[in-house]
């Protein structure tokens, strides 16, 4: 006795025309079909398709509102639509083309900086110059270190320098002597 006869192979359930195209007739046999009431089942066999495939066509003869049906109510719909009118034009339901997909712009939330680099250029260059005017032998240097790096890479050295003279010059006009340091 061979192992074949002990257990019988099951015959391929798959139908045959899987993996063909639709044609017009396929429509239009499911068209008749639905009108008349048929289930699934009876689609499937007529048409040699799985129940998904038929599913996913007769989705496609609805109107567009109505294509988010659930599987279970699209024939009932499509049967609805055939019997209410008889000249109900599934064709152009069929060629009709869903609307485009939103786009969606994701757009992210600007970066919170804290620290040095969380400061504006304005704020940089204040905290800069009481830190120069604090000197570098006091507890800052590394502050200042920090803060000289992040002037360099923005861009402000002219800038903090020209501030820095500026208001060395306000500190002398302040201080009573009347005139600038390099006058005379």
């Amino acid at each position: 006795m061979s192992m074949s006869n002990l257990h019988p192979v099951p015959q391929s359930s798959a139908p045959d025309r899987r993996g063909e195209p639709w044609t017009d007739d396929d429509y239009r046999t499911m068209v008749t079909l639905c009108r008349q009431g048929a289930v699934i089942d009876e689609l499937c066999e007529a048409l040699g398709r799985t129940s998904q495939a038929v599913l996913g066509r007769a989705k496609r003869l609805l109107p567009m509102a109505e294509r988010g049906a659930p599987g279970e109510r699209v024939l009932a719909q499509l049967h609805k639509h055939l019997v209410s009118d008889d000249h109900y034009d599934w064709e152009s339901h069929l060629a009709a083309l869903p609307p485009p997909r939103p786009v969606i712009n994701h757009v992210h939330p600007p970066a919170q900086l804290t620290g040095i680099s969380g400061l504006h250029d304005n704020e940089l260059l204040l905290v800069a110059a009481a830190l120069f005017q604090a000197g570098k032998h006091t507890p800052t240097g590394r502050l200042m270190d920090e803060c000289a790096s992040a002037i360099r890479r923005r861009d402000l050295v002219d800038r903090f320098i020209q501030e820095t003279v500026d208001q060395a010059h306000d500190v002398v006009n302040r201080s009573g002597y009347g005139f600038y340091p390099g006058y005379r």
